[in-house]
């Protein structure tokens, strides 16, 4: 229902900004290569709840590749001029981690694996952030006998965590700030903490090495030689952790990968182009 309910609101804005007129009731839509048939047959009904139909799912990785090839803006060949080449779709945002092997024939991309992790998402690193903050700050307050936290207050800190995260892929340290955190502690209730990048890549190290050995097990399964991949394109948010960065560049080199620029919004494009062309795709 809270997915219908999403769906009604966006279908509304859509008319009302004039992108689409008052007869939209179909859509693209893309989900984790993760998703099973009842998951998918759970969000085609909550869209058909909002009067939305839906003319086919797309693996979130297949859009990005469809949408990194259509763009005109992008720079890339199209896929209808390379020939037997493979391309890596790593797709790593908050939620999941999915990764898609692709072949480039003339005219055609197919998929040939698929794997997904819903347990190395950025969400994943940004509570082990805030169980870090909280253990560190915890011990400056010896002296209360039990720590109340303000109603909402974690919430809060697990965002502050997120922000300090994505700052640090451009800092050396970021400042996780939230006040009225506790309401009984003695002198200060506020939460004020420097997180360092030092101690942000010792706190996601094991997230980001399971997330990187994913695609030589992947490979491995397949028996496909890392050298063979023509392209590997990088998406999500998570790419923009450095750690994350060079651990691809020394995987790929620089003139294999691409980093996408869009990579927040490059699913969705993707989506869209995928509608535009009506291209069923299977």
């Amino acid at each position: 229902q809270i997915v219908a309910d999403l769906m009604r609101y966006l279908r509304a804005h859509a008319i009302n900004l004039g992108v689409v007129d008052s007869g939209f009731d179909r859509a693209v839509v893309s989900i984790p290569v993760a998703m099973d048939g009842r998951r998918r047959r759970e969000l085609r009904d909550a869209l058909m709840q909002a009067d939305i139909n839906v003319v086919q799912f797309v693996h979130e990785p297949l859009a990005a590749l469809y949408a990194h090839f259509r763009d005109p803006e992008s720079g890339a060949r199209s896929y209808r001029e390379l020939a037997d080449e493979l391309a890596l779709v790593f797709d790593w945002g908050g939620g999941t981690l999915d990764l898609t092997l692709c072949h480039l024939g003339r005219g055609t991309i197919s998929q040939i694996a698929n794997y997904g992790d819903n347990e190395v998402g950025g969400d994943y690193i940004d509570e082990a952030l805030m169980r870090y903050v909280l253990e560190e700050v915890s011990k400056s307050h010896t002296g209360a006998s039990e720590l109340k936290e303000s109603p909402g207050a974690r919430a809060k800190l697990l965002e502050q965590c997120e922000k300090a995260k994505i700052q640090l892929s451009k800092r050396e340290t970021a400042l996780i700030y939230v006040p009225d955190f506790f309401l009984n502690a003695e002198g200060d209730n506020d939460i004020d903490f420097n997180l360092t990048r030092a101690k942000y890549d010792e706190l996601s190290v094991n997230f980001i090495t399971r997330g990187i050995g994913a695609i030589d097990s992947v490979l491995n399964r397949l028996d496909i030689d890392r050298r063979r991949i023509a392209l590997c394109l990088a998406t999500g948010g998570m790419i923009n952790t450095p750690t994350i960065r060079d651990a691809l560049i020394q995987l790929f080199g620089a003139d294999r990968l691409h980093i996408s620029p869009r990579g927040d919004r490059i699913i969705s494009e993707g989506c869209a182009w995928i509608a535009s062309d009506e291209a069923r795709l299977k």
